[in-house]
């Protein structure tokens, strides 16, 4: 089973023939998206990933067992299930699918 970045290992090669580089990276939804931060603080986070694009990054996993607070709540995640649909909904935004 092919797991990279691309859709499959044709698709992957002939990117490397453009020297074109597939990125893939894994977050807590509260990397990108913090509801106790300013503006400015989520100016700062959209430049960065939008720098992360640019450079190749092609996936972002995020570790979302669930969107139910009191579910996330149990393994001790300190994030919130109200974090992960704007995380999801900025990064795909920006051509970035979650994985």
């Amino acid at each position: 089973m092919w797991t990279g970045c691309c859709q499959s290992r044709a698709e992957h090669r002939r990117r490397l023939d453009v020297e074109e580089i597939c990125l893939e990276t894994r977050c807590r939804v509260d990397q990108y998206v913090r509801l106790d931060r300013d503006r400015g603080w989520h100016i700062e986070r959209d430049t960065l990933w939008r720098a992360l694009v640019k450079r190749g990054l092609r996936r972002c996993s995020f570790g979302v067992e669930s969107g139910v607070d009191s579910t996330s709540a149990k393994p001790n995640k300190e994030t919130a299930g109200h974090q992960n649909a704007p995380a999801m909904r900025a990064l795909t935004s920006l051509g970035v699918p979650p994985g």
